[in-house]
């Protein structure tokens, strides 16, 4: 049996889609070392894996942005670049690894695609690397984040050079950080669509964009939710025989209020038995009156709620819209930022559900929406989808994966030529 070291960032986005395959990499008698943020240690460690406390601060960075967000209405981070982040995540979290690897070498590295101090390490050590994607995979023809950065940027030519210029000096802090680590430096503009001998992604391949592009790489494994217990939400849901529906907006953007108040206005008197998650940071009685047929709570056992659901109204995170589908649930997806509206109009263009946007959501365009993603039209598109993802193959082909990693090589232009003096601290 194999040591199998993952390496992710502390978000629930993130850590979820994991805890399938880790469990089941246990229960096959692999030891699993799992290197992550402290707030998921209770989660991780009942999957069986060992669980190390790592100086990951990914998470906590975007809460962050996440309320500024909410409060300012913008789609993407403020005040910080992208890579800026990736920058500091991997001057927190490369010595430590580098330093855990070389006490403790495991056999195969599993990391997220955000968490560099992984790819590095692993490539450092020459040991076996796959790296997972929590949301759309990138190559040389479709990158996610080039794809999200140009459409913001395309219209003001002053916000793009200082775009280029961020990057630029992320780019010299991250020489750095290598260099002062004894490792090659990694080069942060193609960081995306750098791919590993073998890289999960947990979405059918048909709902990737550019789905044809990509190699025998990429495994298109879709969620690995594992079993769940069902009774642990039967206390949320209301009495009756009313058709279920959850409305959540997720870990990150729930505090949206008037959201709430629209959807208890529609949903009030409505044959509708519902479940809201609003987080914990709204107090229900700012809400107003509660219809009888709804239940609020500020955290949602969502699989289990959605094993019972008949629609989910979501902001669409990959990992709750993959959940979704994989029980046959239809969406209203509500997107809150850039990956979720790309989410949300795959959603619209697949037929399984409906796209809201956030500027318009009223009473009537959420009437509107519910009443499509009900018909028996999308139900047909949701039951092929669900057979597309059964046929992925989930957890049993993720290990499958990870326990065939073949050993890694570096490529051009996946890591830059430190030739230079490093910058200044």
């Amino acid at each position: 049996m194999a040591k199998i070291a993952i390496v992710n960032i502390g978000m629930h986005g993130h850590v979820n889609p994991t805890l399938g395959f880790t469990e089941a990499l246990v229960h096959r008698g692999h030891t699993v070392l799992y290197y992550g943020s402290a707030d998921f240690a209770p989660q991780i460690q009942r999957t069986g894996a060992r669980f190390i406390d790592y100086p990951t601060a990914m998470g906590h960075l975007a809460v962050t942005q996440a309320k500024t967000m909410a409060d300012t209405g913008a789609k993407a981070w403020q005040g910080v670049s992208i890579h800026d982040s990736f920058t500091d995540e991997l001057s927190k979290t490369l010595p430590t690894l580098l330093s855990a690897f070389a006490a403790d070498r495991p056999d195969v590295v599993v990391y997220n695609f955000i968490a560099l101090a992984g790819r590095a390490a692993a490539h450092h050590f020459g040991i076996p690397a796959v790296k997972f994607f929590t949301t759309y995979t990138s190559n040389e023809s479709y990158d996610l984040m080039a794809e999200t950065m140009e459409r913001r940027l395309s219209a003001d030519p002053a916000a793009a050079a200082a775009a280029a210029a961020a990057l630029a000096s992320a780019q010299l802090r991250c020489n750095d950080v290598c260099h002062s680590c004894g490792v090659p430096s990694i080069d942060l503009a193609s960081l995306m669509n750098h791919a590993e001998a073998a890289n999960l992604v947990f979405l059918p391949r048909h709902f990737q964009p550019c789905c044809e592009t990509f190699d025998q790489r990429y495994h298109f494994v879709g969620p690995c939710l594992r079993s769940t217990d069902l009774i642990s939400a039967l206390d949320l849901v209301p009495p009756g025989t009313d058709p279920l529906a959850i409305v959540s907006l997720g870990s990150l953007f729930h505090t949206w209020p008037d959201f709430y108040k629209i959807c208890l206005e529609y949903f009030a008197g409505k044959p509708w038995r519902v479940v809201m998650g609003i987080g914990p940071e709204i107090r229900p009685e700012s809400l107003g009156e509660l219809p009888a047929n709804v239940r609020l709570a500020s955290h949602l056992p969502q699989v289990a709620l959605l094993h019972q659901a008949d629609l989910f109204v979501s902001h669409g995170g990959m990992n709750s819209t993959m959940e979704a589908l994989s029980l046959g649930v239809p969406l209203v997806v509500i997107p809150q930022m850039e990956e979720q509206e790309l989410t949300a109009q795959q959603v619209d263009a697949l037929g399984l559900g409906r796209f809201l946007p956030r500027a318009e959501v009223n009473v009537d365009s959420l009437a509107a929406a519910i009443s499509y993603a009900v018909t028996p039209a999308v139900r047909a598109n949701l039951d092929t989808m669900q057979e597309a993802l059964r046929v992925a193959g989930g957890i049993d082909r993720a290990v499958a994966v990870i326990e065939a990693a073949p050993r890694p090589s570096v490529t051009p232009g996946n890591f830059v030529n430190l030739t230079r003096t490093p910058a200044p601290r």
